[in-house]
């Protein structure tokens, strides 16, 4: 489908609304992805739910409602994620987070909270990202992010931070909060009523997800699509 044909569907609303409904505005961001798309097809083809869900498992778990203002919190355990893939298959897991948020319309006009939980990250997965390209897709995907979490990082986050941050869009550098090792508490001050679920995933190395649903349980067709169309 080209621009003109999606009016009306998920996607060209959260775009419009991204771009304050400036119709010129949304078809350059929607027609760069849907450009980086046709120049990836074999990147695209076999992303489904039941190929993605064992990389990222239930490191990636989405916590829809809250009791205050069901913005939606996105608790990402990098821990629990399988970094023992391709290049290819952790771009696709990527891929398929940005486009299972950003196709959701609720999910996208009340914001996202994002906690990234660093314990047990390696400078080699950051890199790995790096190099999969999957830090590209914030900027096809301008997701109306709250704030960014990051907690418990590791002593040499730091200076490899100051190399990555480039790579990332201004707006997503803005929403960046770092509370460091000893950050809980202050993350439980800031979360509300997610607090009691989050401090339960980020306590747990189970890898049954006790509260939320994993990202990958979702059924979303990403084949014609330009933004995932989920169930």
């Amino acid at each position: 489908f080209g621009w003109a044909g999606r009016e009306g569907d998920a996607s060209h609303q959260i775009f419009m609304r991204t771009c304050l409904n400036q119709t010129s505005c949304a078809q350059t961001l929607w027609e760069k992805y849907d450009t980086y798309r046709q120049r990836n097809l074999d990147v695209f083809e076999n992303i489904t739910a039941e190929a993605v869900d064992p990389m990222i498992g239930n490191g990636i778990v989405l916590l829809s409602e809250s009791v205050e203002d069901n913005t939606t919190v996105v608790v990402v355990r990098n821990r629990l994620i399988d970094w023992d893939v391709s290049p290819k298959e952790m771009l696709q897991w990527q891929i398929y987070v940005h486009e299972t948020l950003f196709g959701n319309d609720q999910q996208q006009e009340k914001g996202i909270i994002v906690v990234q939980d660093l314990r047990g990250f390696r400078l080699g997965h950051m890199w790995r990202i790096a190099r999969s390209g999957g830090l590209e897709m914030l900027r096809f995907f301008p997701h109306n992010f709250q704030t960014i979490f990051f907690v418990g990082e590791p002593w040499y986050f730091g200076p490899v931070w100051s190399f990555i941050r480039v790579l990332l869009p201004a707006r997503v550098q803005d929403a960046i909060v770092f509370l460091g090792e000893d950050g809980r508490e202050e993350l439980q001050a800031r979360l509300g009523g997610h607090a009691s679920a989050v401090s339960s995933l980020l306590e747990s190395d189970a890898e049954e997800a006790m509260v939320g649903e994993r990202i990958g349980q979702f059924v979303c067709e990403l084949a014609r699509h330009p933004v995932a169309v989920c169930v």
